[in-house]
């Protein structure tokens, strides 16, 4: 089935206002996602809505980004009201009934939607119609007592969710007819044997070199830093030779939900030895061959046949691919490492602080500045909200933990070694013991005084 949305130019600029001397002003709009009808025509109203949506600074990072998803949401009623013969404000309540039953219907290649996708997909369609009937002067077209008979309401979030002392109300669409979705939000993480499966996969499972050593080092990238794909993609050469340098080394990656469209960074503790793989990946892999392609960029994940930076669901599919080489069971994807990442910090802060008990841990870690601050800087959060969900999964982990705060460091910094000599050992058998592995060995050595060093050889 044929995208109802495209992309437009880098360097495309959208009209914004005129200038006292009357005089076009322009935006610069990369990557805006613009739609059409089935048939090719111009959709003004999906559009419109679009353009709305951007100038309240939805993003359109990394081939689209939030209003990508927005364009496909919306392509389900636009479908519908092609289909139809109706346009998108002749609709009316028995319409709408019958498109919530098509949501709800396996899709015609047998994939089964889940109620949360549904319903978000219906959410934003009524916010869709709402907007095109206002457009027309007619606030009741999607009303209690409207045409479509969708409505609002109202969430009471906590105060310790927000910076006010107000609770502060937040709205969202619904119909009668709509599936209720689970009040529950659950953050699978993924298992370290999971992951372990995955690194042993992607140094054994290909006989392609450049692939095998992007596989470990995004599979690296995704565990430490608690990266989204998008922000993993983005990675930037220069951020990893900054951080070697420091003492206690700090990565620079892209926020990117914070900003809208403009470029907001986090900071992300890393170790020397995570860094120095990366390193040599770019050296000895990702260089020679912008080298050889005549491209020139900052990317650290690029594609090995046009040395252009990877698209994030190159990142999907990769795990993906090795979740199905190790034999893992159940669910694998980008996200999940984000999870466990988030997960084990919320852990560390539960040991540092030694919280009474899951609700004081709440409390505090929401009402006050000090740990809201702590929280989001290292995971990218933009609301103490999105912390939520990851609270119970965090302390009941806890509770199976005893470690100290030290001792998860140091953890941390084994597993830091552990990943480091499963990926130089793969490329040990692939490429015979040249001498940066050997360096990256005696530099991994370093860091366990209480072992001696290893005794190496090379013929370079």
């Amino acid at each position: 089935m044929a995208k109802l949305y495209f992309l437009t130019s880098a360097e495309f600029q959208l009209f914004h206002s005129l200038s006292f001397d009357k005089k076009p002003q322009m935006v610069n709009a990369p990557n805006l996602v613009s739609m059409r009808w089935p048939n090719g025509v111009w959709c003004y109203d999906a559009n419109q809505y679009l353009i709305s949506k951007f100038f309240n600074r939805a993003s359109t990072h990394s081939d689209g980004g939030t209003l990508k998803q927005y364009a496909t949401q919306l392509s389900h009623i636009i479908r519908f009201c092609f289909d139809k013969n109706r346009n998108l404000d002749q609709l009316v309540d028995s319409d709408f009934i019958e498109f919530i039953k098509l949501q709800s219907a396996p899709r015609p290649n047998g994939k089964i939607i889940t109620t949360k996708t549904s319903v978000s997909i219906l959410r934003r369609t009524l916010e869709f119609l709402d907007f095109v009937g206002r457009s027309r002067h007619r606030s009741d077209y999607v009303a209690i007592d409207g045409d479509i008979k969708g409505f609002k309401k109202k969430i009471e979030l906590s105060k310790q969710v927000h910076h006010s002392h107000d609770a502060a109300p937040r709205w969202y669409w619904d119909h009668s007819e709509m599936p209720i979705e689970s009040e529950t939000t659950t953050r699978d993480s993924i298992s370290a044997i999971a992951i372990d499966k995955l690194r042993t996969a992607a140094a054994n499972g290909d006989t392609n070199f450049f692939l095998m050593k992007r596989r470990l080092a995004m599979l690296l990238v995704l565990e430490v830093t608690g990266g989204r794909r998008s922000e993993v993609a983005e990675l930037q050469r220069s951020a990893v030779y900054k951080a070697l340098a420091m003492t206690q080394p700090v990565l620079e990656m892209r926020n990117l939900k914070k900003g809208g469209n403009t470029y907001v960074t986090r900071r992300i503790r890393i170790s020397h030895s995570d860094l120095r793989f990366l390193k040599d990946f770019i050296e000895m892999n990702v260089e020679p061959l912008l080298s050889i392609k005549k491209t020139s960029h900052d990317y650290v994940f690029v594609s090995e046949r046009t040395g252009q930076p990877v698209r994030p669901n190159t990142i999907t599919q990769e795990i993906h691919y090795l979740r199905n080489l190790a034999g893992v069971l159940g669910r694998a994807h980008p996200h999940m490492f984000r999870h466990r990442y988030v997960t084990k910090h919320l852990i560390a802060l539960i040991e540092s602080f030694k919280f009474a008990n899951e609700s004081d841990f709440r409390n505090k870690l929401l009402d006050l500045e000090f740990f809201k601050v702590q929280v989001l800087d290292f995971t990218g959060h933009k609301s103490p909200k999105s912390i939520e969900p990851y609270i119970k999964l965090a302390y009941a982990e806890h509770l199976k933990l005893k470690e100290t705060l030290d001792a998860l460091n140091k953890f941390k910094e084994v597993d830091a070694a552990k990943r480091a000599i499963i990926n130089y050992s793969a490329e040990l058998q692939a490429r015979g013991g040249p001498r940066h592995i050997v360096d990256g060995l005696l530099e991994l050595s370093k860091n366990f005084p209480f072992l001696p060093p290893p005794i190496v050889t090379t013929d370079e």
